[in-house]
């Protein structure tokens, strides 16, 4: 009962927090991906899963998640009541994992809640192309439940489909060696009993499926964004930045911080003109300072030492190692945090686990860090929807949609829609600028219009108006203004 009671509160806390998903649209990449997500035979169906792709070999997520809603005319509602459902699946299995594996279910809540309510998932459950990493977390949670209940077919079966959502499932083995490794060792005290035969078949698949998306890999490493780096200095800002991130400093920090030992510049207070940005960073502050102070405490007696520097050290070098992908590469992002934050979460949990055990003092210090964790969270992911522009661009797509199915008549009587700007631009991202990138280029009129070829000119591209053309002042698809005086 009571373990049923943690969970309908922890799901109810999970919608609360991010309930603002379900308002969200189409944009960027899902415009894409509903293109290129259409199968009319069963051999379009089975391209899916060519790993031949210029883009990410993802086909569960990406390929069959859009067809389902091209074809099933899903509407926004319930694409995200399936990411939501996905996700808390992974949160029940993980925490029945976490049970499994430590024999403790008051240190396990304590990680899972933690790691449910971090406004970092904001990242991953707002953008309907963000799933993949929702069927990462999943995939790997189903698949260390069944390892550990000694189903291993079933372990197999949902490591595979990990890896057809996302490649960093390929850590996955590392991960359950080092737990096997530390149990046999370190003496520490694991419920996991890693069999030769099943570690070797999950390794293979992880090699295989490397060699498999060989040729994915080589083009993305063409992107500038995602070309590999192999600078110490560039790694380690990355490693840096990520692991600011996963204790709660907000994402656009590093624009404000030319140096991490220096101070901000002037302009970051002005990013904290809100009171709910205010509130979201003092509260964190405070949560930082009282929890690197129980930790100093808690280091300094001999009881705990050993233990927490063995978890110290495991949770840092798997945060590390699941974020390999991403330190060689100037894109570093939030939405890849969600495997790594785990081992933040472990880590935070542990800490706060050890003060529950303690007297009073350390029962309310321990409460009091997760009332304070929870305002925090709570207050940075009303900061961070915005941050993120999610919600801007959502709001884009339906004003945008509107606009067009209202002219769709006279707009398919052309050969082009221009997008015009107007000559006194405020915003230097804004109109026709703004939508390309909201649009994905080509990738909305395709979806807006597919029974006609139409292409879409941008003004800030093209200057002139061609003939046929279907004209369109930027200012009226954007939710803001943008020039002071309109054409």
């Amino acid at each position: 009962m009571k373990q049923r009671l943690f969970f309908f509160s922890l799901a109810a806390l999970v919608f609360f927090y991010f309930k603002n998903a379900f308002g969200i649209g189409f944009f960027k990449d899902d415009l894409f991906f509903l293109n290129i997500s259409k199968a009319n035979s069963l051999v379009d169906f089975l391209n899916f899963f060519n790993p031949v792709k210029s883009f990410g070999y993802r086909p569960i997520p990406i390929e069959l998640f859009y067809y389902l809603i091209n074809s099933l005319k899903l509407s926004f509602l319930a694409i995200h009541v399936i990411i939501f459902a996905v996700y808390l699946l992974g949160i029940i299995f993980l925490y029945q994992a976490l049970v499994l594996l430590t024999k403790n279910k008051y240190f396990s809540q304590i990680v899972i809640f933690l790691y449910s309510i971090s406004f970092i998932h904001i990242f991953q459950l707002y953008a309907a192309w963000n799933f993949q990493e929702v069927c990462l977390f999943s995939g790997l949670s189903f698949s260390f439940y069944f390892l550990l209940k000694k189903k291993q077919n079933m372990a197999i079966v949902f490591f595979i489909f990990s890896l057809l959502s996302k490649e960093t499932a390929i850590f996955y083995p590392l991960l359950l060696l080092t737990l096997q490794f530390a149990k046999k060792n370190l003496k520490l005290k694991l419920n996991i009993n890693l069999k030769p035969k099943f570690f070797i078949i999950i390794s293979l698949l992880s090699v295989g499926f490397i060699l498999l998306v060989k040729y994915e890999i080589g083009k993305f490493a063409q992107n500038p964004l995602y070309a590999i780096h192999l600078e110490p200095r560039l790694i380690l800002n990355n490693l840096m930045w990520l692991g600011l991130w996963s204790f709660g400093l907000p994402i656009y920090l590093p624009d404000y911080m030319p140096s991490i030992f220096g101070p901000p510049l002037p302009d970051f207070y002005k990013a904290l003109a809100t009171i709910n940005s205010r509130l979201y960073f003092y509260i964190l502050l405070i949560f930082l300072a009282v929890f690197f102070l129980s930790l100093i405490y808690l280091l300094w007696q001999k009881k705990h030492r050993k233990e927490l520097l063995w978890l110290i050290i495991f949770c840092f070098s798997f945060f590390t190692i699941f974020n390999l992908p991403t330190l060689p590469t100037i894109h570093k992002t939030m939405i890849r945090l969600t495997i790594p934050l785990l081992f933040i979460s472990l880590f935070q949990a542990k800490v706060i686990y050890i003060l529950f055990k303690k007297r009073k003092i350390g029962k309310l210090v321990a409460v009091t860090l997760l009332l304070l964790y929870a305002f925090w969270n709570y207050f940075g992911t009303i900061v961070h929807e915005s941050a993120s522009t999610y919600i801007l661009e959502s709001a884009i797509y339906f004003k945008s949609k509107a606009y067009f199915d209202k002219n769709r008549t006279k707009i398919l009587k052309n050969k082009y829609i221009f997008l015009k700007d107007s000559k006194k631009i405020i915003n230097p991202w804004g109109g026709s600028k703004k939508l390309n990138d909201t649009y994905w280029g080509q990738n909305f009129v395709q979806y807006q219009f597919p029974e006609k070829k139409l292409t879409m000119i941008y003004n800030f591209q093209e200057p002139i108006i061609p003939k046929n053309a279907f004209v369109v002042s930027s200012s009226k698809l954007l939710p803001y203004k943008t020039a002071k005086n309109q054409n």
